[in-house]
């Protein structure tokens, strides 16, 4: 473990007002994460290997596959799993949610318009021409959502709908805390929900940022979850009514 690191990820959730539990648990991931390497090393080269078949400009994702793949083998999804995923941009992920869940079926919400530092570039306007050449071999299997989260949430009712939401829209606070509750609303009693970039600078310099917003989730939540993991993402896990906690 990276103390340097560890030192930063430690000063942040302090700033950004993380509930207790976030610290062990973020000590206890990083300890993990060289084992989960070890052992997932080989998956996460054939993904990769994979990749190389399809129209990605940059990988963003692979470097977090070894932990997904912790993560559900100790949390496995149901079969034919209805997934969320809030930014899909090229589809990489998608791609890999696709491939391992071979009966899922996937809801992909993005504007493709960029984000803070890609909205108006090159890579932004190429990003939605790659993501559906991406997934056209999974035709029937992923619905396409082109616009914000919040207009896709207000468009139905999604209430305990998803055994699986992956929260990578934009990362400014009042964005990802919409996404959050939202996406906690939408989760199955017993989903799994993956919080990426948690551990990103503050845009500010204080907390507009994921952590600030995904922090106000897990304390106005609390009780109604059981903390997985924190590393670079947070990883929750929505108890069933009635669990005891």
């Amino acid at each position: 473990m990276n103390l340097r690191i560890a030192a930063k990820s430690l000063r942040l959730l302090a700033r950004t007002a993380a509930p207790w539990p976030v610290y062990g648990v973020l000590i206890r991931s990083r300890l993990r994460t060289p084992d989960l390497r070890r052992r997932f090393r080989t998956r996460a080269a054939a993904f990769g290997s994979m990749l190389r078949e399809y129209d990605v400009s940059k990988d963003w994702f692979t470097s977090r596959l070894c932990e997904w793949l912790g993560v559900f083998e100790r949390h496995p999804l149901p079969s034919a799993p209805e997934i969320l995923e809030i930014g899909s941009w090229e589809g990489m992920s998608a791609l890999f949610i696709l491939t391992n869940w071979p009966d899922a079926r996937l809801t992909c919400v993005d504007t493709w318009m960029g984000g803070r530092t890609t909205a108006g570039t090159p890579l932004a306007a190429a990003s939605e021409m790659r993501f559906d050449a991406n997934m056209a071999g999974h035709a029937g299997r992923v619905r396409k959502f082109k616009g914000t989260s919040l207009e896709f949430f207000a468009a139905e009712d999604m209430r305990d709908r998803f055994d699986f939401v992956y929260v990578d829209g934009s990362h400014q606070y009042e964005d990802v805390l919409h996404d959050a509750f939202s996406g906690f609303d939408a989760l199955k009693p017993g989903g799994i929900m993956i919080f990426d970039d948690y551990l990103l600078a503050p845009y500010d310099g204080a907390t507009d940022c994921p952590a600030a917003a995904v922090n106000r989730l897990l304390d106005e939540r609390r009780g109604r979850y059981e903390l997985v993991d924190v590393y670079w993402q947070l990883v929750i896990r929505k108890l069933p009514a009635g669990t005891p906690h």
